[in-house]
């Protein structure tokens, strides 16, 4: 199965330095079914679009992986096609989203996946840490449920 995973080039040379990569986040206060590391089945090129600020951007990773070797889970994006045309909603709940397919893990390395392919192409988009630092200057709160 081909899988894509946007990275930190840190995480990138930890992969490729053939160290087991951990990462038991449970994503908290999100709509996801998901743990750990996410990868999307999806086309890089389409993912970025509803990925972006949620990841980090450095580098887009295509993988072979073993089909069963991750967990299939679904997680709430937001939906690009009908973003709000006013700027940044006041309330996480007024964004529009659509649920999407990604396989997740806690921990990988080179004996579960084959990396194919390595790309700069998105490294321009804010990843997850300049969409934190924004929010976090803007004064942006998430809704606590």
């Amino acid at each position: 199965m081909i899988l894509y995973r946007f990275m930190s080039r840190e995480e990138l040379r930890r992969l490729k330095a053939g160290q087991t990569l951990i990462n038991e986040s449970k994503h908290k206060g999100f709509r996801t079914e998901s743990r750990g590391f996410c990868f999307t089945p999806d086309e890089p090129a389409q993912a970025i679009h509803w990925l972006s600020g949620n990841i980090d951007t450095d580098v887009c990773v295509k993988m072979e992986v073993q089909d069963g070797a991750f967990r299939k889970t679904r997680a709430w994006y937001r939906d690009p096609e009908k973003d709000l045309p006013d700027g940044l909603p006041t309330n996480a709940d007024d964004v529009a989203g659509m649920w999407r397919t990604e396989y997740c893990t806690t921990r990988y390395s080179l004996r579960q996946v084959e990396i194919l392919d390595v790309s700069t192409e998105y490294a321009h988009i804010p990843g997850i840490k300049e969409t934190q630092a924004l929010m976090r200057a803007l004064g942006y709160r998430r809704n606590q449920a």
